[in-house]
């Protein structure tokens, strides 16, 4: 079982509604699952997967807003 949470969902669906490309990270295989469900067009588990290399693969984005919840990878590292 996992969760991920209503504001986390919600922020998906806000920004596609708005039009934006949406990458999205998560902890879980199960969590990445659900934010691609929820809409997000770029999901991967960022315990197994390099930030910036899915940056660099899905870029350049011009970055309009950043939902930081919690994550062991800090912003400056990116």
């Amino acid at each position: 079982m996992f969760f991920l949470g209503p504001v986390g969902s919600f922020v998906i669906q806000l920004a596609k509604a708005d039009g934006l490309k949406v990458i999205a990270s998560a902890g879980s295989d199960e969590k990445v699952a659900f934010m691609k469900e929820v809409g997000a067009d770029v999901a991967f588990n960022y315990k197994t997967t390099s930030i910036k290399k899915v940056l660099a693969e899905e870029g350049p984005i011009d970055m309009y807003a950043l939902y930081w919840f919690v994550s062991r990878v800090r912003v400056a590292d990116v």
